[in-house]
């Protein structure tokens, strides 16, 4: 009997434990890799301002202006 022709096995409470957390862990480390990307673009987005002689903006400063 091949792979294929099997028939299906429940996965136990311990598989599916672990798979859960794998799935936990992977979004996890999807969404560090997601944040460092977003923070390393803001980085260069900021020095090629500071490059081409612009003040860089705080946030604070933009959100009083918009108060």
């Amino acid at each position: 009997m091949s792979a294929l022709t099997a028939p299906l096995v429940r996965p136990t409470t311990s598989e599916r434990l672990l798979l859960a957390l794998s799935r936990v862990l992977a979004d996890h480390a999807h969404a560090r890799i997601a944040a460092r990307t977003a923070r390393l673009d803001i980085d260069a987005r900021r020095d090629l301002a500071v490059a081409a002689g612009q003040r860089p903006e705080f946030q604070a400063e933009a959100y009083l202006r918009v108060r």
